[in-house]
């Protein structure tokens, strides 16, 4: 069922995804309610099904992981062999996410690689149990991506400075130990999940969690805390735009990712090593508005754009962001 937002719900929703970790008598106090209100309209939200998880983002490759995109596209299958895959992806634990999608592809998943040996492996099972069932694929290693705010049902972007690069090729790594990761674990994907409770689970001191978040929050492994939105609900569609350059001009590649990062509708920005240049992840309301925005981007930049495949995303059956066992 969808469901239609009043503006103080929209206001919650974009300070939750700005910091989920901020009290709800702050957040109340920003968008004009009080703390009781705010904590019944996050309820509200949570059983809705628009809010899908309290999240923090964190960057793994800070921590020497690296992240694999691949695109596949079946051949030969039948419904019960695309079950059979997917579920295979829904129970590799390194896989964190995975979507089901229309268009040239028909499934993406992202794997968590402890190196590229590990992603070898990893892909020869693959073949081992799919490969009659893969008509091509397409492997990419992120090199960068940017989060930007979630303020597409909003009438206005918000200022570019939330924005989060929450995955970067970094100069050097960090050493954490099993009480780090532990921590990472647990807020990946609860975001406001009290010291206290984290604290009990590992046997610890509050004290002790606190000064450990600040270290990682220092380091810029956790960078933020934000929330995962069903846009279905909210009768919005999400598409994968990917975009291949005719040229290279760093004023003009600067230009785009400006461009990118101030349009409301446009909530991730992905630069990877291999396949397409730029793939860009779109929240918004109908198929006519997402070709204005084609359109648009078209004509600012034809100088630079070569071409642009689009797919539509259908059923995201995985979503896990610190895939590491502890």
């Amino acid at each position: 069922m969808k469901t239609n937002l009043d503006i103080k719900d929209k206001k919650l929703l974009y300070e939750l995804d700005i910091n989920s970790r901020e009290s709800n008598s702050k957040i109340g106090k920003k968008i004009g309610l009080k703390k009781d209100s705010v904590n019944y309209r996050i309820k509200r939200l949570i059983k809705q099904g628009i809010i899908t998880n309290f999240l923090t983002k964190i960057d793994v490759t800070k921590i020497g992981y690296l992240l694999y995109n691949v695109f596949i596209k079946f051949q030969n299958t039948s419904k019960e062999i695309e079950i059979e895959f997917i579920n295979y992806i829904k129970n590799s634990f390194k896989i964190g996410w995975g979507v089901t999608v229309l268009g040239n592809w028909d499934l993406i998943f992202i794997y968590w690689a402890e190196n590229e040996n590990d992603f070898f492996n990893f892909w020869k099972i693959i073949l081992s149990k799919f490969g009659n069932y893969i008509d091509k694929k397409e492997i990419s290693l992120f090199y960068s991506e940017i989060a930007c705010p979630k303020t597409f049902f909003l009438d206005n972007k918000y200022p570019s400075e939330n924005d989060f690069v929450i995955a970067k090729k970094p100069i050097h790594t960090y050493q954490v130990d099993k009480i780090d990761l532990s921590i990472l674990y647990y807020l990946a994907n609860n975001s406001r999940i009290s010291y206290n409770d984290v604290a009990k689970k590992l046997n610890s001191s509050s004290n002790t969690i606190v000064y450990r978040i600040n270290k990682l929050k220092e380091k810029k492994i956790i960078l933020g805390y934000g929330i995962g939105i069903d846009c279905k609900k909210i009768n919005y569609e999400y598409y994968k735009l990917e975009i291949n350059f005719r040229t290279f001009s760093t004023k003009r590649y600067n230009d785009f990712i400006r461009y990118s990062k101030s349009h409301k509708n446009i909530v991730f920005i992905d630069e990877s090593i291999g396949g397409n240049d730029m793939k860009l992840n779109i929240y918004i309301e109908n198929k006519e508005k997402y070709k204005l925005l084609i359109d648009d981007m078209k004509l600012q930049f034809s100088d630079i754009i070569k071409n642009m495949e689009t797919m539509q995303y259908y059923e995201e059956f995985k979503y896990n962001l610190f895939p590491i066992k502890i």
